[in-house]
């Protein structure tokens, strides 16, 4: 209580409202009590109540010694917890893990509490935590849920439209912070180089359009958290929801500021850099207002901006001029699928993969009914949005390919959508261990990750900071591995 009402100012109404509470330090008084209500250690490992024990051993409780926030799906239908530790636990936070009920790609924290306000507000907040959503709360702001530190997703999106269309995501500016705004949607890559912008941008692109929300950032003044801005500055809080930019806006002032713009070459250079940006934009109407605000910012004609855009190089005399893409790029799983969708015999190569290849119920729906019979688009059935999505991709246009280069040109994009994948499982690894520095110190973590490495086994109290450790070291490997003919 201590910790809740005084560090962070939490009244008896919010602690009663999202029923808080605690969890004690014994080891198995959660499985004890579960036991005593006629459930299995099976039923408690499988909703992530009970850690199973090695070697034989028996279970023991998941959650011991902390603050405990459960999290509810949209319904009210409680599906997991969060736990805080106190006394410098490592993790800080800990979640559920992934079970049959508790999806945090699905899930968003809150939303059974916010969501009548979010419709009649017609704005959804998004922040990373659960403390940035009661904070907000308990000061007046009620449209608020949190994506519990993960990326905000495709599914994270169609649900919020189901009660508002603009949705707003209220970041810590600090760099951690920033990383999580460029993360949402998929941006969670940052401004590191062209390749990782056009990429970000694209999946952000995608899920503005296919949900037909307004996606916008709103950055929050520095060193502080959405609960303090919403507690002790609701004024300021107000402002930065109101006036947030949309998100190409965002990420192309973040690129402009990135270098200063003193002289012609420095200007190309900034145009190079915002090119990924303005063509991942695929309303036209859009992507022009943005080459005119980039065009004022550059002191430049909105002409030039645009030849640069279209050639990516200056344009010889007499050359004829290529006309502006109006497509945003297919992302990798829409390009696998349109190449199974043209090419139904590569049935034979896919039979045995998962649904759980591509991450949208929609595209999962297609690749099933896929595997069943190879031409069920052909129907054209405009009532089912199976069959109607399912067209627009076999429609889209692609390389002529034979048999053999479309099995290849399908496992490369397998490929890239499973390292895409580990991408952002690194980048979420990469945030516990900072999180992790910033509490214990760099000297500390990097002591136990070296000692992990050599083959020494950790306390029982740094284990899971020690797997952390090694599991974000060997994703990164897996990341940049070579491929191809001579590979390490």
């Amino acid at each position: 209580m201590e910790y809740l009402t005084g560090k962070r100012g939490l009244a008896q109404n919010t602690i009663d409202t999202w029923r808080i509470g605690w969890a004690p330090d014994g080891w198995r008084g959660l499985r004890d009590f579960l036991r005593n209500r006629g459930y299995e250690d099976k039923d408690m490992i499988g909703a992530g109540l009970l850690i199973e024990g090695e070697n034989g051993r028996e279970g023991y409780d998941r959650f011991r010694g902390r603050v405990i926030i459960p999290i509810a799906n949209e319904r009210g239908e409680f599906i997991a917890m969060g736990g805080r530790g106190l006394q410098g636990e490592e993790p800080k936070y800990l979640n559920s893990p992934q079970t049959d009920l508790f999806d945090k790609g699905r899930t968003l924290f809150g939303l059974n509490i916010a969501a009548p306000a979010i419709r009649e507000q017609g704005t959804a907040i998004v922040v990373e935590g659960y403390m940035d959503v009661l904070g907000p709360w308990q000061a007046g702001f009620p449209n608020v849920v949190a994506t519990m530190g993960t990326s905000l997703t495709e599914n994270h999106a169609a649900l919020l439209r189901r009660f508002a269309k603009r949705i707003v995501l209220a970041m810590d500016p600090d760099a951690a912070g920033l990383a999580a705004a460029e993360r949402a949607g998929g941006l969670f890559l940052g401004i590191d180089s062209p390749d990782t912008v056009a990429h970000s941008a694209r999946l952000a692109d995608a899920i503005v359009s296919s949900n037909e929300v307004d996606l916008r950032v709103a950055p929050l003044p520095a060193g502080q958290d959405p609960d303090v801005v919403a507690r002790e500055s609701p004024e300021t809080w107000r402002r930065a929801i109101e006036d947030a930019p949309t998100f190409p806006e965002f990420l192309l002032q973040r690129l402009m500021d990135a270098e200063p713009i003193e002289s012609p070459m420095q200007a190309r250079a900034a145009v190079d850099r915002l090119r990924p940006v303005l063509h991942a934009v695929s309303d036209p109407v859009e992507r022009s207002m943005y080459v005119q605000r980039v065009a004022r910012h550059l002191g430049i004609s909105e002409d030039a901006v645009m030849e640069r855009l279209r050639a990516g190089a200056p344009v010889r005399p007499g050359a004829p001029r290529r006309r502006p893409e109006q497509q945003a790029p297919l992302l990798p799983e829409d390009v696998l699928l349109a190449l199974l969708l043209k090419h139904s015999a590569l049935r034979q190569y896919f039979k045995n993969y998962p649904l759980t290849l591509f991450t949208g119920a929609l595209e999962r729906e297609i690749f099933s009914r896929w595997l069943a019979d190879g031409d069920f688009f052909l129907a054209e059935d405009g009532d089912d949005p199976v069959v109607s999505r399912a067209c627009v991709l076999e429609k889209k246009r692609l390389p002529p390919l034979t048999a053999a280069e479309a099995a290849r040109a399908a496992q490369d994009k397998v490929r890239e959508i499973l390292r895409d994948r580990i991408v952002l499982h690194q980048a979420a690894r990469a945030e516990e261990l900072a999180e992790a520095e910033r509490t214990f110190g760099a000297n500390k973590v990097a002591e136990l990750a070296m000692a992990t490495w050599r083959g020494g086994m950790p306390d029982e109290r740094d284990r899971s900071l020690a797997e952390s450790v090694i599991e974000e070291l060997q994703l990164g490997l897996s990341i940049h591995r070579r491929e191809g003919p001579g590979a390490a």
